[in-house]
Protein backbone atom coordinates (compact mmCIF):
# COMPACT_ATOMS: atom_id res chain seq x y z
CA UNK A 1 0.00 0.00 0.00
CA UNK A 2 1.09 3.27 -0.94
CA UNK A 3 0.32 6.39 0.92
CA UNK A 4 -0.08 9.76 -0.15
CA UNK A 5 -0.69 12.63 1.83
CA UNK A 6 0.67 12.16 4.69
CA UNK A 7 2.53 14.74 6.64
CA UNK A 8 4.15 12.91 9.90
CA UNK A 9 7.62 13.79 12.08
CA UNK A 10 10.12 10.91 12.52
CA UNK A 11 9.87 7.41 11.24
CA UNK A 12 7.04 5.54 11.29
CA UNK A 13 6.27 2.15 10.43
CA UNK A 14 2.69 0.92 9.13
CA UNK A 15 1.78 -2.85 10.00
CA UNK A 16 -1.65 -4.97 8.86
CA UNK A 17 -3.38 -6.92 11.64
CA UNK A 18 -0.96 -9.79 11.90
CA UNK A 19 2.53 -7.60 12.11
CA UNK A 20 2.87 -5.52 15.40
CA UNK A 21 5.74 -4.47 17.59
CA UNK A 22 6.91 -1.83 20.11
CA UNK A 23 4.64 -1.14 23.83
CA UNK A 24 3.19 1.62 24.93
CA UNK A 25 0.64 2.16 27.77
CA UNK A 26 -2.96 3.11 28.29
CA UNK A 27 -3.97 5.96 29.51
CA UNK A 28 -6.10 5.91 32.61
CA UNK A 29 -7.64 9.34 32.61
CA UNK A 30 -10.48 10.57 31.26
CA UNK A 31 -10.62 10.38 27.05
CA UNK A 32 -10.77 13.52 25.37
CA UNK A 33 -11.49 13.31 22.05
CA UNK A 34 -9.24 14.82 18.98
CA UNK A 35 -11.03 17.89 17.33
CA UNK A 36 -10.78 17.34 13.38
CA UNK A 37 -10.64 20.11 10.60
CA UNK A 38 -12.33 17.55 8.15
CA UNK A 39 -15.84 18.26 7.67
CA UNK A 40 -18.12 15.52 9.08
CA UNK A 41 -19.75 14.89 6.09
CA UNK A 42 -16.64 13.57 4.80
CA UNK A 43 -15.52 11.12 7.50
CA UNK A 44 -16.84 7.33 7.04
CA UNK A 45 -15.64 5.83 9.90
CA UNK A 46 -12.48 7.03 13.00
CA UNK A 47 -11.21 5.32 15.93
CA UNK A 48 -9.21 7.32 18.63
CA UNK A 49 -6.15 5.29 20.54
CA UNK A 50 -4.53 7.14 23.73
CA UNK A 51 -1.26 6.32 24.82
CA UNK A 52 1.75 7.77 27.15
CA UNK A 53 5.16 7.95 25.31
CA UNK A 54 8.35 7.20 27.20
CA UNK A 55 11.45 9.00 25.60
CA UNK A 56 13.58 6.95 23.35
CA UNK A 57 10.95 4.07 23.44
CA UNK A 58 8.69 2.56 20.78
CA UNK A 59 5.32 2.86 21.22
CA UNK A 60 2.44 1.12 19.75
CA UNK A 61 -0.93 2.16 18.57
CA UNK A 62 -3.71 -0.07 18.24
CA UNK A 63 -7.28 0.27 16.49
CA UNK A 64 -9.77 -1.90 16.12
CA UNK A 65 -12.51 -0.87 13.11
CA UNK A 66 -11.86 -3.07 10.24
CA UNK A 67 -13.02 0.27 8.05
CA UNK A 68 -9.82 2.03 8.75
CA UNK A 69 -7.94 -0.47 7.04
CA UNK A 70 -5.24 0.42 9.63
CA UNK A 71 -5.46 -1.63 12.41
CA UNK A 72 -1.70 -0.64 13.91
CA UNK A 73 1.06 2.77 14.14
CA UNK A 74 4.26 2.06 16.04
CA UNK A 75 7.17 4.17 15.64
CA UNK A 76 10.04 4.96 18.17
CA UNK A 77 8.91 8.51 20.10
CA UNK A 78 12.23 10.29 19.68
CA UNK A 79 11.19 12.97 22.41
CA UNK A 80 13.47 14.56 25.01
CA UNK A 81 10.52 13.71 27.92
CA UNK A 82 8.00 11.90 28.01
CA UNK A 83 4.73 12.41 27.42
CA UNK A 84 1.53 11.83 28.64
CA UNK A 85 -2.21 11.11 27.32
CA UNK A 86 -0.83 11.75 23.12
CA UNK A 87 -3.92 10.40 20.84
CA UNK A 88 -3.70 9.21 17.65
CA UNK A 89 -7.20 9.59 15.58
CA UNK A 90 -7.95 8.07 11.84
CA UNK A 91 -10.47 8.98 10.08
CA UNK A 92 -11.57 7.21 6.51
CA UNK A 93 -12.45 9.51 4.56
CA UNK A 94 -15.74 9.26 1.99
CA UNK A 95 -13.69 11.31 -0.80
CA UNK A 96 -10.19 13.39 -0.97
CA UNK A 97 -9.35 15.35 2.02
CA UNK A 98 -11.06 18.96 2.18
CA UNK A 99 -7.90 19.58 3.45
CA UNK A 100 -5.20 18.78 0.50
CA UNK A 101 -5.06 20.77 -2.32
CA UNK A 102 -4.71 17.88 -5.03
CA UNK A 103 -5.89 14.63 -5.13
CA UNK A 104 -3.41 11.56 -4.94
CA UNK A 105 -2.10 10.10 -8.07
CA UNK A 106 -2.97 7.04 -9.28
CA UNK A 107 -5.46 4.43 -8.07
CA UNK A 108 -6.14 5.52 -4.33
CA UNK A 109 -7.68 2.92 -2.02
CA UNK A 110 -8.69 4.73 0.37
CA UNK A 111 -8.19 8.05 1.44
CA UNK A 112 -7.43 8.40 5.22
CA UNK A 113 -6.38 11.33 7.84
CA UNK A 114 -4.39 10.97 11.30
CA UNK A 115 -4.27 13.25 13.80
CA UNK A 116 -1.61 13.31 16.16
CA UNK A 117 -2.64 15.21 19.63
CA UNK A 118 -1.45 15.57 23.32
CA UNK A 119 -4.64 15.61 24.91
Amino acid sequence: MQLYNYCATGDFTWHGRSGGRGSGTTSTQTRTEIATSEPYSNIGKSEQADRNLIANASVLYKFNIPELGIYEIAFIFTGQNNMDNVGLRIEVLKGTSKLAAVQAPGLVYKNVNVWQVQI
